[in-house]
């Protein structure tokens, strides 16, 4: 038990070598802060296993995704880029669009290399088919058939002359007439000829009709044979003209066997299809789109490995999608209309993903498993992955996946995951802790010293003195309550560092000093501090009744903490205590009213624990209490005020009054001890600011758990009352510390023969339960007596 000096309340950081000026920091890049993390970060870059992805846990602000980026680009400057990839036309199936990768950079050279031999080849096809020698020798073939078929033609004709017969081709078709003397025959004539005569007419009819038929057969052939000559002309001709463009082609990707094996493709395609191509009517352009080529992953300009972080993790975005262009109604689409996804492009990297936002996204957690099961990237729209495609589409050939995928976290979605998620503790292996708060040690110093000036550079900000340095390492201070750590949280630095510069240049400084932090945390505190200030407003008017003064039996301030937004602070509370007759115990008003949480129901079970092993040692007493927190009407939970509730109790069974220019915090277990609890610094500028409004009289303060010393990074306000004598800390380790110093009475320690030195205040508890265990035993046998009475009168 004791007060705690202004000595022991200052942050002293003249051990530490602060730089005079931000300006005189160079900065490392190499400086190491989340030792856990980057050993995690450092075994996931030496597994190459799909297994091994990481997840890193740490709360948000806490720096995060700037040093998983900072990181993983430090890693990836040193690795090998990863090849291009491309979709193209799949001349088998098209499908089916086929995917060929290329060195880094080379796909846009193959897809403009390609997009020029377009040109090229139209211009070379309809050179070489104008040229005279390409005219002579289809003159000459089709000379050589021209004689053929006449001479076949000539010889039908006279062969039916023989019979009878004269053909003629007609626009019908060939007709037969027969013929004497050799003139046609008219139809008069021939019917005035002999029976004998028109016999032999009629039997040789068959014959010119065979004859006919034969012929007809041959010139198709000749008709066949001569296409046949002119095509394999017109391929020749179209071969000699497009094979050195070809062959240049093939040359320049001749390490990439894929690539030269559709460029062999293009080119069959095109001889398949002079016809087509030397067609004035035909639309060249549509026709020779199928050989262009679609890049879905260029990384030309990357530098080592890709390092992606993707802030709308949808799953077109991850996975690529397809995408449709209208046609006299209808949808259509083809291979260049592929459009890749973030997972394409960091591929053989690093993809970094919020894992709030992956679980948000329909269907993407499915696909990030579908794809680390089967090691392929393979695109689809969404539509038909579920089977309600109604259009037709395609089906790209797969990529193969290389990556790290990390996920961002907060530890609560990590153990969601761990536990009810099979395949995340499958794949992702590796955990990367980030710590909330790091050592007030030089270590600690160094990194905050280092996040100053790096945020100076990046945000173009004054350089900051000694002073504001000194200023900036108190806040992270006061951010974790603790004058031994420090936050990490780089977030809120930076958002504090932004409005200290502008303060500074407000107050034409040349840098950022202790009065611009302290002025930029006033301004952060004004906005947030509504809700604080109309509580305090109901205190001072009394409307929220809380004692700073004189002396109140079985009443006593407790301190609590609200949190608004990003705002806690802190409210004192008047607990009191009343006892009476009764066996019921103690009773705890919130409790019964289901107006607590189960912590401040186990806590109020440990203070009756506690009653019955400090005063029931002796002999069993009765004892009926209530507690209550006054004025509060919403949920109480915590076993802060555990402290204040068993004095209040003490109190009122004692009968001695407690000092209402006292606020107690602190939780007791069931020996008596006092255990540390959360937001003390909060609770004792709460309190101190209630004393303010109501004016300090040097009495007033606030008792404590010792353990809770190292907690008490105070605002400047609350220090200078301190050093002035107007406001008090002590602390205690126990029940009776905290007696002594709340009511001004000796506690009492319990001698040999389980008894309390008379006058103590435990003493008088003790008496007051054995006054009230008599009563009861008295009333209970005035009950007993009356029953038997009425028995007797029965009988």
């Amino acid at each position: 038990m004791k007060e705690l000096s202004v000595q022991e309340l200052e942050i002293d950081l003249s051990k530490f070598d602060l730089p005079s000026s931000t300006k005189r920091v160079t900065l490392k890049s190499d400086f190491v802060y989340q030792d856990r993390a980057y050993e995690a970060l450092r075994d996931a870059l030496t597994l190459d296993n799909k297994n091994y992805n990481v997840f890193v846990v740490g709360p948000t602000g806490s720096g995060r995704h700037t040093f998983v980026r900072d990181f993983l680009k430090r890693a990836a400057s040193e690795m090998e880029t990863p090849e291009d990839w491309v979709y193209v036309y799949n001349f088998l199936d098209p499908l089916s669009p086929k995917a060929i990768s290329f060195e880094a950079g080379r796909a846009q050279e193959f897809k403009s290399t390609i997009s020029d031999l377009k040109k090229e080849v139209l211009d070379s096809i309809k050179k070489a088919f104008s040229s005279s020698d390409y005219e002579k020798h289809r003159g000459n073939l089709e000379e050589k058939y021209s004689t053929k078929k006449k001479e076949l033609w000539d010889s039908l004709s006279q062969k039916t002359l023989e019979l009878g017969f004269a053909v003629q081709i007609g626009p019908t078709g060939i007709i037969t007439v027969p013929v004497a003397n050799g003139k046609p025959l008219a139809q008069e004539d021939y019917e005035k000829l002999e029976p004998e005569k028109k016999k032999e007419y009629e039997d040789n009819i068959i014959k010119v009709k065979r004859l006919v038929d034969g012929t007809l057969h041959k010139s198709r052939n000749i008709d066949r044979e001569l296409k046949s000559k002119m095509d394999k002309l017109d391929r020749e001709i179209a071969k000699f003209a497009i094979n050195p463009i070809f062959d240049e082609l093939v040359a320049k990707f001749k390490k990439n066997t894929n690539a030269v094996e559709h460029i062999k493709r293009i080119k069959n395609d095109v001889l398949n299809n002079i016809s087509i191509l030397r067609d004035d009517q035909t639309d060249k352009d549509k026709f020779m789109a199928r050989y262009d080529v679609n890049v879905i992953v260029d990384n030309s300009q990357t530098k080592g490995a890709p390092v992606i972080e993707e802030f709308n993790p949808t799953y077109a975005n991850l996975f690529g999608k397809i995408e449709y262009y209208s046609t006299m109604g209808s949808l259509q689409t083809d291979f260049r209309f592929i459009r890749s996804g973030v997972f394409h492009r960091a591929n053989k990297g690093f993809l970094i993903l919020n894992a709030e936002d992956v679980l948000r996204a329909p269907f993407a957690w499915d696909g990030i498993k579908r794809l680390l099961n089967s090691g392929n990237l393979k695109i689809e729209n969404i539509q038909d992955h579920l089977g309600y495609g109604i259009t037709v589409s395609i089906n790209p050939e797969p990529i193969p996946s290389d990556l790290k995928i990390i996920l961002i976290g907060n530890s609560m979605i990590y153990n969601i995951l761990y536990e009810y998620e099979a395949d995340f503790r499958k794949f992702f292996k590796i955990k990367a802790p980030f710590d909330w708060e790091l050592k007030v040690d030089k270590k600690g110093i160094e990194y905050y010293v280092q996040l100053l000036k790096s945020i100076v550079e990046s945000k173009k900000l004054l350089n900051l003195n000694k002073s504001g340095i000194e200023e900036i390492l108190k806040y992270g201070m006061r951010l974790v309550e603790r004058k031994d750590k420090l936050s990490a949280q780089p977030n809120k630095i930076m958002a504090l560092l932004i409005e200290s510069d502008r303060k500074a240049r407000l107050l034409k400084k040349r840098a950022i000093d202790s009065e611009s932090v302290k002025e930029a945390l006033k301004a952060i505190e004004n906005r947030h501090s509504l809700e604080e200030d109309h509580m305090l407003e109901y205190v001072k008017r009394g409307e929220v009744m809380i004692d700073t003064s004189g002396e109140r039996v079985g009443q006593i301030n407790g301190l609590t903490v609200l949190q608004v937004s990003e705002h806690p602070f802190g409210l004192p509370v008047k607990i009191t205590a009343k006892t009476h007759l009764g066996d019921q115990g103690v009773v705890d008003i919130q409790r019964e009213a289901n107006m607590s949480g189960k912590i401040f129901t186990k806590a109020v079970l440990i203070l009756s624990s506690y009653f019955s092993s400090k005063y029931a040692q002796k002999e069993r007493f009765s004892l009926a209490a209530t507690l209550s927190f006054e004025q509060t009407y919403s949920m109480v939970d915590g076993d802060s005020a555990s402290l204040a509730e068993t004095l209040a109790l003490i109190s009122a069974l004692s009968k001695v009054p407690i000092k209402q220019h006292l606020a107690v915090t602190g939780s007791i277990n069931q020996n008596g001890d006092v255990q540390p609890v959360g937001g003390v610094p909060y609770k004792i500028e709460g309190f101190f600011k209630v004393c303010r409004d109501k004016k300090l009289t040097g009495e007033h303060g606030v008792i404590i758990p010792a353990l809770n010393v190292n907690d008490l990074v105070l605002s400047s306000e609350v220090m200078k009352a301190i050093k002035e004598g107007k406001f008090h800390i002590w602390t205690v380790n126990t029940v009776d510390e905290a007696i002594e110093i709340a009511m001004g009475k000796p506690a009492g320690k319990m001698n040999k023969l389980m008894n309390y030195p008379k006058g103590t205040v435990n003493y008088l508890v003790c008496k007051e339960l054995e006054r009230v265990s008599k009563l009861e035993k008295k009333t209970e046998k005035k009950v007993k007596k009356g029953r038997k009475s009425k028995r007797d009168g029965v009988k």
